[in-house]
């Protein structure tokens, strides 16, 4: 029996005692395993008692393929807003770390430490704890997608705008605690910090938090556009890497906290360096497979 377009199933005994009909089949299921539908077709034709066959294989695989796709792509975008809050925790977790050793960094001064040593000590807490929450949060990433059959790289792509939505707000929390300000400045650009920020107070400075906040949602918004022209997995997170990479690269020349240095560069631009090597690494295998299968 059929109720519109619902099918409903029950035993041979169900049915007669709900309809008190006797039953007569006028549809059987077959199991005809990878057989092509039109050539059992073609052998029925003719049969006393044949009227059709109906083949919906590829439909309900079809409908099942769209179910999966939703659902991950639910489970991608909680992922993706778990990111961002951890993001914003992290940074949360950074302030409050400076208002803890408040008292502690005042000793600091007393004791003859200078303004630097006391930054540099503060900011090696607070770097060590962003980079060791990046690592343990790809760390993570990896192997939630092993367990759960995905592929990294797809799971990279669909992350990275989200990743650098997260890193613009990040940006505007820096700003309004005064970390990583940029060079004295005369320019109508600059701000002027209070007295209780961690810029320098009464100094004009570059707002290079804004900077590059606003270079964060920019990288977004291109990554967005440019998501459906991504011929290659990992492409989309490669062109974060490199929009980053760079971005951040240029940035730092900007900037005049005190960050720590490798040579003639910061640490931050040599992380900088081998996050775009990494990228043009990642677009190079692609390119490469592509040629292979010429």
């Amino acid at each position: 029996h059929y109720l519109s377009t619902v099918q409903l199933t029950m035993s041979r005994d169900y049915y007669e005692r709900v309809t008190g009909e006797t039953f007569g089949g006028n549809a059987f299921y077959l199991n005809y395993d990878n057989a092509d539908a039109a050539a059992v077709r073609d052998r029925l034709t003719g049969t006393d008692g044949y009227f059709s066959l109906t083949d919906d294989r590829a439909d309900w695989t079809a409908k099942f393929t769209d179910i999966a796709s939703a659902t991950m792509m639910v489970i991608y975008i909680g992922l993706t807003l778990s990111v961002a809050m951890a993001l914003l925790v992290l940074l949360n977790l950074n302030l409050v770390c400076v208002q803890e050793k408040k008292n502690e960094l005042i000793i600091m001064l007393i004791n003859g430490f200078s303004a630097g040593e006391v930054k540099r000590y503060l900011y090696r807490d607070n770097i060590f704890l962003t980079v060791l929450g990046i690592i343990l949060g790809v760390l993570a990433a990896i192997i939630y997608c092993k367990v759960k059959g995905l592929v990294f790289l797809e799971y990279f792509d669909l992350c990275a705008p989200s990743i650098s939505l997260a890193q613009g707000f990040g940006r505007i929390g820096c700003f309004l605690a005064g970390c990583c300000y940029g060079r004295e400045t005369q320019s109508f650009l600059g701000v002027v910090f209070p007295a209780n920020s961690m810029a320098p107070a009464g100094i004009k400075v570059l707002p290079t938090q804004l900077f590059s906040s606003a270079g964060d949602f920019l990288i977004t918004a291109i990554l967005l556009l440019y998501y459906k022209k991504i011929k290659h997995t990992g492409d989309g997170g490669a062109l974060y890497m490199i929009l980053y990479g760079v971005g951040r690269f240029l940035m730092e020349f900007l900037r005049a906290d005190d960050r720590g240095n490798i040579g003639m560069l910061s640490t931050s631009q040599m992380i900088s360096i081998v996050i775009v090597a990494g990228a043009v690494v990642l677009l190079w295998q692609n390119r490469r497979r592509d040629r292979e299968l010429l």
